[in-house]
């Protein structure tokens, strides 16, 4: 029974040292945020570690101390590394020192409270961490000794640190992924496969993974006595959500990295120019809806905004705007609305297609893409489409 709870206990350790592993041995075929997440999950089993050892009421605190002081550093490492992985994901710029800045409280606390102990000498940590075990906040030490420094680090800078960085970079994470989504709109007609719904999955489980510690923190303080119980929950739980994050960010095919300089999100500042004709745009938009309309471009699961650009011999940028003006809508709208208006027209021809084959022949790769995609665009899921159509045709008896 006994391996059984210890399992529980390392189930973090053992899925992060995993996922960290497989992603090594896939570095050169992997993405710089698959990379980043990598070192994330080195970091998180060295964190799982550590608490899978205090979590089994280790007595030896000459022990302690020093897995807490690695604990500490560790801790405050985790989201810098989550602010990288995102970075990485939605900006194609290398990274400098305003990113790795991100890493140096975390830094700082970790060898603060390392040269503390370090100064206190073997006898004196070993006091002070019973005490912070047995006792916690409750206790107050003599101001102005290490041993107060060391309280004040372990408690107050590390709580306020660790809030702040969560904050932010759960703020960050969520803006710049809804930013990246808007920005792909703009020059793809298919998001499928673009790391949205996998980048999408990581950070739900980083929100449930927060949410559950609050939570499993609380019944913590309330119910002291049976947090034996807690502890197995938590420990299980995070080790499955890991796994499911770790999952998703293997899966990345498409990062910003896979993107052409030319289409490069960060690097598609021009503007049109502010004093073209009036006229400019109407020597573009009947060529535009001829390849549309006439050719039905739109068919192409994987059309681009560049491809359509460079059938028009025109500026990326500008046809964007062009599209965003005479139609009031993005360049993935646009497409998607001329797909979804086609499916309708071939269901209305020939009734017998099944759902599958309206969707590929209407341009799309997925049929749960397509269905998403209709019911947006029509407020009906395609089966209650169907049944109206249904209706009408059929002779009333």
């Amino acid at each position: 029974m006994d391996i059984f709870y210890n399992t529980l206990l390392f189930l973090p350790f053992f899925v992060s040292a995993f996922g960290a592993t497989t992603l090594l041995c896939q570095w050169r075929e992997s993405s710089r945020p698959q990379r980043v997440w990598m070192v994330f999950l080195l970091t998180m089993a060295i964190c799982a570690f550590t608490w899978g050892i205090m979590f089994n009421d280790i007595q030896d605190y000459s022990v302690y101390y020093k897995l807490f002081a690695a604990d500490i550093t560790c801790m405050l490492l985790l989201f810098p590394f989550i602010f990288l992985y995102f970075r990485a994901l939605t900006d194609p710029a290398p990274f400098t020192w305003r990113q790795y800045i991100w890493l140096a409280p975390g830094l700082a606390v970790g060898s603060g409270i390392t040269l503390l102990f370090c100064l206190m000498g073997e006898e004196q940590s070993i006091q002070f961490m019973s005490i912070e075990k047995e006792v916690g906040a409750d206790f107050s030490f003599e101001y102005g000794t290490l041993p107060w420094w060391a309280h004040l680090l372990t408690w107050y800078v590390f709580n306020t640190v660790f809030f702040l960085q969560t904050i932010m970079v759960l703020t960050y994470s969520t803006v710049s992924l809804v930013r990246y989504r808007k920005e792909l709109i703009h020059l793809f007609s298919n998001l499928d496969g673009k790391s949205i719904e996998n980048s999408r999955a990581v950070l739900i489980g980083l929100y449930v993974l927060l949410g559950m510690s609050l939570v499993c923190v609380v019944l913590w303080g309330l119910f002291y006595e049976q947090y034996y119980l807690i502890r197995y929950i938590l420990m299980s739980t995070g080790g499955i959500l890991i796994y499911y994050m770790t999952y998703h960010v293997s899966r990345l095919r498409f990062t910003i990295e896979s993107i052409p300089p030319e289409d490069a999100l960060a690097a598609d500042t021009e503007e049109a120019p502010t004093d073209a004709p009036r006229n400019t745009s109407e020597k573009f938009l009947p060529e535009l809806v001829r390849l549309i309309d006439e050719e039905q471009i739109f068919l192409q699961p994987n059309l681009s905004l560049s491809e359509l650009s460079s059938l028009l011999h025109s500026n990326r940028t500008y046809i964007s705007q062009i599209i965003n003006t005479e139609f009031g809508c993005s360049f993935y709208d646009y497409i998607n609305d001329k797909r979804i208006r086609f499916a309708q027209k071939i269901t209305t021809e020939n009734p017998a297609l099944l759902q599958e084959q309206i969707a590929q022949k209407s341009g799309f790769i997925h049929v749960a893409t397509f269905s998403r995609v209709f019911k947006r665009q029509t407020g009906m899921t395609f089966r209650q489409w169907q049944k109206t159509i249904d209706q009408i045709v059929s002779p009333v008896n």
